[in-house]
């Protein structure tokens, strides 16, 4: 028999979670510094009850990727990459 709290938590609801992470949040943390945090604790439960812990995860890490692909623009490093190139001439 599943108990309330176990209902209470599965695969979707952490999914969504992650996605709300840093939304209501007001402690100065970015919503990328969130994610990292979250990672890296996510080793510390050894039961992870009915949620898929390797989905979940992996969600984060995607979540986290697409944020850092946010912040990278290409052209800035190009420029960088180019004055390297000219310094070394």
């Amino acid at each position: 028999m599943i108990t309330k709290t176990e209902a209470q938590y599965s695969t979707g609801k952490e999914k969504e979670f992650i996605e709300s992470i840093g939304s209501f949040s007001n402690c100065g943390k970015t919503r990328k510094d969130l994610l990292i945090g979250y990672l890296k604790a996510s080793h510390k439960p050894k039961d992870w009850g009915s949620v898929n812990r390797d989905e979940v995860i992996a969600f984060a890490t995607r979540k986290l990727s697409v944020l850092c692909l946010d912040e990278f623009d290409p052209m800035v490093f190009r420029e960088q990459e180019t004055e390297s190139s000219v310094a070394a001439i």
